[in-house]
This record gives structure tokens, C-alpha cells and sequence, in this order.
């Protein structure tokens, strides 16, 4: 069966819409049996991170959990390409030290409640890799990622006698638009053809996320990833009829 692109790009336009998640699923159920072909896997693909910014001290790994649609397309026996069309991605880090806001009085509270800033930056974008086949279940991946930065907020808090304080700061003008990273990881695939996979993966960022701060911060991200097809059984299942008849 031929793949429809243009179906694939309004699928994209899709997840970068409002209500990201929701239609990420609505549209991997609808259409994932027909963009499940014997070279090209269609699915989600969904991970745990643990994301820190460098040259800020002190700070502690930011988790969180990313969704994306996921194309694998086969190249020969040990070559495979891998496009994640990323919707629901969140970088950046928490505990890191209170700053100066613009009322002191507010400032004064959650310093003295020993108080931390935890940094949420969202993106959206595309990652490219190209994975080589070791066998039949072990791979290994490596290529570039560009994303461009929707949303980003440090949020204040702290613990006090008479319950939690908390200040929500937007500060995307003070965060980069564009981000550019590249990543390397390896897996493991489940059943012959499944397209299901389960891995680890590095995000090295190359570019710098602060625009207003001295020296340079890059995001860095080490990554649980898992691959979930949509459709491929019931795909296999109409080439084999096919194939019957």
C-alpha cells in the first residue's frame, strides 16, 4: 500500500495544533493501519527524561515524560531511518537558587523558606536519526534534532507552617527560540517486525538556551524511549490476505 504524504503532513499539522496529546492518539488509531507498511512503521513514540541545563549550580534532573508520532522507514537489511514529529516536549531543570524579582517583599518569602526555581521550557520540532540494525533486535541510533521553543516559565516555591507558596514567572523572552541538539542511543526491538522497542538515549544540546545570562547554557537529556506501533498487526494481517489471494 502506498503511503498518502499528504495525509502524513496534515497528521503533523495535527499534533502541533491545540490539544496535542488527545489528537496524537485519535489520529494514531484512525490512521495507523494505512501508514503501517512492510518498509515504513507508524506509532507513538513516548519517553522519561531527565533534563539539566549546564553552567547553572546548583540544580537537579527536571523528569519528564514526552509524547511524539514516530515514522521508521527501512533503507536495506541494517539500515533504518527514524522522523519524530515531537508534540509534547519539555526540557530545562529545578533546584536551582532563587533570583531577584521585582518585589521584595515577594522575594523575602520564598528566601525564607528556603526556596528553589524549577525551569520548564516546551518545544516543539522534528528529530531525524538514522539507525543501524545489529541484528535482528539491537539497534543503534545517532542524528540531529531542531526544535523551537513555545512556552518556557520558572516557577518559585517553597514549603512553609501554613501551607506551599508557589510564583509562576513567563520568561520567554529570555529563552532562545531555536534549539539545536543531536542525540545517540541503542535499543532493543520486540518481536520480528513489530516495530515495537524499548531504549536509552542521550540529547546533547549544541546551541544556547539563555539569550540574557553570561558564558553559554545548553540543554542536556538522558532518556528512557519506547517505541509503540499503531495499526502494524492488522497491517500485517491485510498483506497476508492480500498475499492469499
Amino acid at each position: 500500500m502506498k503511503v498518502n504524504f499528504y495525509r502524513i503532513l496534515f497528521i503533523l499539522a495535527c499534533c502541533f495544533a491545540s490539544g496535542i496529546v488527545r489528537g496524537q492518539v485519535l489520529i494514531s488509531i484512525l490512521f495507523g493501519d494505512k501508514l503501517n507498511t512492510d518498509k515504513l512503521i507508524f506509532g507513538l513514540h513516548v519517553d522519561y527524561s531527565w533534563n539539566k541545563i549546564t553552567n547553572i549550580e546548583p540544580q537537579d534532573a527536571l523528569g519528564k515524560i514526552n509524547l511524539s508520532l514516530f515514522f521508521n522507514v527501512r533503507i536495506n537489511d541494517h539500515w533504518r531511518s527514524q522522523i519524530e514529529a515531537l508534540a509534547k516536549y519539555t526540557r530545562g531543570g529545578k533546584g536551582m537558587d532563587l533570583y531577584s524579582l521585582s518585589e521584595p517583599a515577594l522575594y523575602d518569602q520564598f528566601a525564607n523558606a528556603g526556596g528553589s526555581v524549577e525551569r520548564k521550557i516546551s518545544y516543539v520540532g522534528l528529530m531525524g536519526a538514522i539507525e543501524y540494525d545489529i541484528d535482528r533486535t539491537w539497534y543503534l541510533e545517532a542524528g540531529p534534532q531542531l526544535t523551537i521553543r513555545t512556552k518556557a516559565k520558572d516557577i518559585f516555591s517553597a514549603k512553609t507552617d501554613d501551607g506551599d507558596l508557589e510564583l509562576t514567572r513567563d520568561i520567554r523572552d529570555e529563552i532562545a527560540r531555536w534549539e539545536f541538539s543531536v542525540i545517540t542511543g541503542f535499543g532493543y526491538k520486540f518481536g520480528k517486525g513489530s516495530g515495537m522497542a524499548l531504549g536509552l538515549r542521550y540529547n546533547w544540546g549544541l546551541s544556547d538556551v539563555q539569550k540574557n545570562s553570561p558564558g553559554s547554557q545548553q540543554n542536556r537529556g538522558f532518556y528512557i524511549v519506547s517505541n509503540i506501533p499503531i495499526g502494524r498487526n492488522k497491517a500485517k494481517a491485510k498483506s497476508q490476505d492480500t498475499n492469499n489471494k
